[in-house]
């Protein structure tokens, strides 16, 4: 696919969203996967950033009238969100274990997941976590089986997206769009139930 200068991507993101916006990705997802491990040190979390960063701007420029959009530093505002998400990653890692918490996506009933009991959770807690991961296996039952091996395969087995692409044999820019997609389409099964994702 072909790189676009900045005011370019602009106009695309502004009169077609979801039509552009796997372009932006492309232009800036290596760019803030190093930006980010240049300061995590982590990998696997640096990734988790990015695609990350990458939803919070596709949700903010779903809100956004074209107009604001045309306006946007793109790439200042891309590495603003990173640079955010990376600075609340170091923060909880000087209390946490070394890794990026991702949304808890147990499949299995013998996952590890389910087995930690949080003492600090009320009972009325952790009835509501249970039933957001019941929501999100349902959730991730009704994605793409291809989307469902990578969410497996990244979320659950902790593989690199490079890890997942030697697994599955695609390219490595696939499977992050398949990662990013896996996150719009959840959203969408859990929030707006009635609607076809896909």
């Amino acid at each position: 696919m072909e790189q676009l200068d900045e005011p370019q991507l602009l106009y695309l993101l502004a009169s077609n969203l979801d039509g552009a916006f796997e372009q932006l990705v492309i232009s800036y997802q290596d760019r803030l996967y190093a930006f980010a491990l240049t300061h995590v040190h982590n990998p696997h979390a640096a990734e988790e950033i990015v695609l990350l960063a990458l939803e919070r701007a596709y949700y903010a420029l779903k809100g956004y009238p074209p107009e604001r959009i045309l306006l946007l530093r793109l790439a200042s505002w891309l590495f603003e969100i990173t640079r955010n998400l990376y600075k609340n990653y170091l923060r909880d890692t000087q209390t946490r274990a070394d890794r990026l918490p991702s949304i808890p996506l147990p499949t299995q009933q013998t996952d590890p997941l389910l087995d930690i009991e949080d003492q600090s959770m009320t009972p009325e807690e952790l009835a509501c976590r249970n039933e957001e991961q019941q929501a999100l296996r349902k959730g991730i039952a009704q994605l793409p089986q291809n989307y469902q091996t990578a969410v497996q395969l990244y979320y659950f087995e902790h593989l690199t997206t490079r890890e997942v692409a030697e697994r599955t044999r695609q390219p490595i820019g696939t499977v992050k769009s398949q990662l990013h997609r896996s996150t719009k389409l959840l959203y969408q099964i859990l929030y707006t139930p009635t609607r076809e994702v896909y």
